[in-house]
């Protein structure tokens, strides 16, 4: 895959993540969960407060790292959906393969 076509599917992923983040917004369960978290985070910066400052920052480092692993695992399903999906219209006769 050239960098155009990375960049075009990138930039439809985006369309489609902003798209789903709307939607989401408006889920009252995603919503709940939200607010569960926000309690919850709320709690865990009373703990950290008790720890000293390079102990924070190793927890933040491991969190942070944590969330970027999950969103780089998070777009690398999405896109194997995305292969799945045109495969299956290939399959289908839906597309044609080009070649």
């Amino acid at each position: 895959m050239g960098e155009d076509e990375h960049k075009a599917i990138k930039a439809f992923i985006n369309s489609r993540q902003e798209l789903a983040m709307y939607k989401l917004a408006a889920n009252p369960k995603y919503q709940e969960i939200c607010k569960q978290l926000e309690v919850s985070g709320e709690a865990a910066d009373t703990v950290m407060s008790t720890l000293d400052k390079d102990k924070r920052v190793i927890v933040h480092r491991h969190y942070d790292e944590a969330i970027y692993k999950s969103g780089y695992e998070h777009d690398e399903m999405y896109l194997q959906g995305f292969r799945d999906c045109l495969s299956a219209m290939v399959f289908f006769g839906v597309l044609r393969p080009n070649g």
